[in-house]
């Protein structure tokens, strides 16, 4: 009934938002009584109901459909386990049940009988013992790498070399009927067939690099999987094959038979085989040149040599990665996509013993999937080793080893009576309350399930400052509440029961309620800019140089109480000439200096400010406005939403002011929950007041020319640009300050002027510009003679 109630909305990929409404209210009170009233009203959820969901969190005899639903399964039962690095390889005696696992990287071979009793069968000279088979009379076949022998053991520390292909690597071993046993080899993707001791041949030579994998189809064919030119081939006999599927990826890694005759082949972009080229190229060269018949033959590396293999290789597995499938290829000869796998790379393939699908090695996490014949397909072992390797099965029961530790398990097709499941650690992304889980779920008649749940304040649940595992309350058949609530993370485990074989509960999903604390709103950066912001020199303006004279004229010589100024605009049409990047005698003198600052005052500012909420609420602003010699705030606006506002200043006096911006989560929060957070804005300046403009000097030099000097100031703003115009001239020509460069509230100019006809009275107009777009114009009136 809650979930009817609740109207929900989405808020990105991390939860769901549900907000509150009337008929909810009962409902929340049950399920947040406890909260303390710190938290905000508004409730989130995080869920687990998809395949990708439950796949994050770790699984003890618990199945995970590709459905997203939860169920007892197979449990994982170690039967062994060493301190070597790998497990290549698992072979089982059919008479006794004795179990032989080839390891690396130190080349021992181990049995495990049946009583769980574990063995060392062999302890090999070379680093890896990559392929193991046994034959019709209890004797052990391995093949080594690096030299690609093959060993017979039927007496623990005694092997005995069995055949030599002369190749690298023997990456796969296996018997037909008739107890031929036939060998793939790499890196020259050779068969070899091997009748008896030092009686064998080659029996196919693909075109391949690496045979990966071995096996018989319906007919008793010998099928193979290759690497480096990705094929399935059926060799019916010597040097006759037909290739029944290739792909576009580097490796056909491993192949299973079922018991209607399809042939599964686990396809990766990724190659196990490359582990070797890159961690032993020197070491196999080496062995490849002694070419003897005995079992020294081949030395393995020092002790260091051999702790570098173990690290580079097993780092090396955990790195292999891409693109991983499993296609299906029907005794029509038909071949389909079976199985986009969800991780990589696929490390072996085995077709069920009770003719229900496939069981896939996939990935880094040591887990184990079942493919349905339905397409659907589940998860079935979560190991805590790295990867899954390989398979066998014996009488329905299936075995298989791991990497990074060595280890045997078994897994039993039969269901437990109990499993587990743990979460992924489900984040609140803040100290937040947790409430009641809610869980939907299917229980038929003689099975049950119970939840804990466990909470901390770091990412890794494992940390031993995380709370004790507690059995959380049941409230109702969906609604737990767990015992311990505040805190940043939170982890369930589902424990499921059943007293028949034939049902399980079903889980379908999970939900975890909880609410942050009302944490105040975030706001920072606070921009202040001029609409119109600054811009170029007037376009209408022509360079001027400072008191130059006509082209073509000689310069007028200053008198001598002039010549201190003339070097000071000699020297400040230099120093512009330096910062503008140009030679200041090809332009005839100095350029005028480009202007910074508004081109006309806009009198507007535009004011934008970053702003978030911890908790995802809405924010609204309220922004004041107050001057540097005023003390009390003056709102300007008190409900905006957006975090922008436009002011205008046209009624504002000139000074300087600060803006302040308020944000709240009031829309969001009762009254006494809600938080605010306030920040004031760097000074800026108001100015709406032109320049002010003087001219300090005129003097007649010549029957038509005048020398000119003038000052422009003001009170809050740099100067930023200046220009003249004579008579009636359309064009204004720019002026640059004495010091060739406008960087100050002062500036003085000396210019020239030349009109082009004599008349008896000339009108000069000045005009300024200072940094807020402000303009001023002056005239001053010119005659000849000196008078003005």
């Amino acid at each position: 009934m809650l979930a009817r109630t609740i109207n929900i909305v989405w808020r990105g990929t991390s939860g769901i938002t549900l907000r509150l409404r009337t008929p909810v209210l009962a409902a929340l009170a049950t399920t947040l009584l406890w909260a303390s009233v710190s938290y905000g009203v508004e409730t989130k959820v995080l869920r687990d109901e998809t395949f990708a969901d439950f796949n994050q969190g770790e699984s003890t005899g618990t199945e995970i459909l590709s459905t997203g639903k939860l169920r007892i399964g197979p449990l994982p039962k170690r039967l062994m386990r060493s301190d070597d690095a790998i497990a290549w390889k698992v072979a089982l005696d059919r008479y006794d049940a004795n179990m032989f696992v080839a390891t690396g990287h130190d080349g021992k071979v181990w049995r495990v009988e049946p009583n769980g009793k574990t063995e060392l069968w062999a302890d090999l000279e070379e680093v890896e013992v990559t392929a193991i088979t046994v034959d019709l009379t209890g004797g052990v076949l391995v093949g080594a790498s690096p030299g690609g022998r093959i060993y017979r053991i039927v007496e623990a520390g005694k092997p005995r070399l069995f055949f030599e292909t002369k190749e690298q690597h023997v990456w796969d071993l296996i018997f037909d009927r008739n107890g031929v046993l036939y060998v793939a080899t790499g890196p020259n993707g050779k068969i070899f067939r091997v009748r008896g001791e030092q009686n064998g041949e080659l029996y196919y030579d693909s075109e391949a690099t690496n045979v990966m994998g071995l096996g018989f189809d319906s007919e008793g064919s010998l099928l193979a999987a290759t690497q480096g030119k990705a094929m399935v081939l059926r060799i019916s006999k010597p040097n006759a094959a037909y290739v029944l599927y290739s792909a576009t990826e580097d490796e056909c890694r491993s192949l299973t038979v079922d018991n209607n005759g399809n042939i599964y082949v686990a396809v990766n972009s990724a190659r196990l085989s490359s582990l070797f080229d890159r961690l032993g190229a020197d070491k196999t060269a080496q062995s490849q040149t002694q070419n003897t018949s005995s079992a020294s033959a081949t030395t393995r590396p020092a002790g260091g040599e051999v702790r570098e293999i173990v690290a580079g290789m097993t780092s090396a597995l955990a790195s292999l990665s891409g693109q991983s499938f499993v296609v299906q290829i029907q005794p029509s000869g038909f071949v389909m996509n079976f199985w986009n796998a969800v991780e990589s790379p696929i490390h072996s393939i085995l077709a069920a013993p009770d003719g229900n699908g496939v069981f896939v090695a996939a990935g880094k996490k040591g887990k184990i999937y079942r493919l349905f014949t339905d397409s659907n397909y589940s998860l079935v072992a979560d190991v805590e080793e790295q990867s899954v390797l390989s398979f066998t099965s014996h009488n329905g029961r299936v075995f298989f080893t791991t990497a990074n530790r060595a280890a045997l398990y078994e897994l039993s097709d039969a269901s437990t009576s109990e499993s587990l499941f743990a979460s992924r650690p489900l984040n609140g992304n803040s100290t937040v309350a947790w409430g009641n889980l809610m869980i939907n779920a299917n229980v038929p008649e003689g099975t049950s399930f119970s939840v804990d749940t466990r909470t901390g304040n770091t990412a890794d649940p494992f940390d031993a400052t995380w709370s004790e595992w507690a059995e959380a309350t049941r409230l109702d058949d969906q609604l737990f509440r767990p015992k311990k609530a505040v805190a940043q993370y939170l982890q369930y485990r589902l424990r499921l029961r059943t007293a028949k074989k034939s049902a399980s509960p079903q889980i379908d999903s999970v939900q975890v309620f909880y609410v942050q604390r009302n944490a105040p709103p975030i706001l920072r950066d606070i921009r202040v800019e001029k609409v119109g912001g600054e811009s170029a020199p007037l376009p209408a303006a022509t360079p001027t140089p400072a008191a130059s004279p006509r082209t073509g004229e000689a310069p007028a010589q200053p008198s001598r109480q002039d010549s201190g100024d003339a070097a000071k605009s000699s020297a400040g049409a230099a120093l512009w000439a330096m910062i503008a990047g140009r030679d200041s005698s090809a332009m005839g003198g100095a350029p005028s200096a480009a202007r910074v600052g508004a081109e006309q005052n806009s009198a507007r500012f535009n004011v934008t400010w970053d702003a978030t909420d911890p908790n995802g609420d809405r924010l609204i602003y309220r922004i004041a406005l107050k001057a540097e010699d005023e003390t009390e705030w003056r709102w300007i606006e008190k409900e905006l939403s957006a975090n922008r506002i436009t002011i205008g200043t046209e009624n504002l006096a000139d000074g300087l002011y600060r803006v302040q911006v308020e944000a709240t989560d009031r829309l969001q929060n009762p009254d006494d929950q809600l938080a605010t957070a306030t920040l004031v804005s760097n000074v800026f300046v108001v100015d709406n007041s032109p320049p002010t403009i003087r001219v300090t000097s005129v003097k007649q030099v010549a029957p038509n020319k005048w020398e000119l000097a003038a000052s422009a100031s003001d009170s809050l703003s740099m100067i930023s640009a200046a220009a003249f115009n004579v008579d009636t001239a359309k064009e204004w020509r720019a002026l640059s300050p004495t010091d060739g460069i406008f960087d100050d509230k002062t500036e003085e100019f000396r210019f020239v002027v030349e009109p082009d006809e004599q008349t008896k009275e000339h009108v000069v107009r000045l005009r300024v510009t200072d940094r807020e777009g402000n303009t001023k114009v002056e005239k001053t009136i010119l005659r000849p003679n000196g008078s003005r």
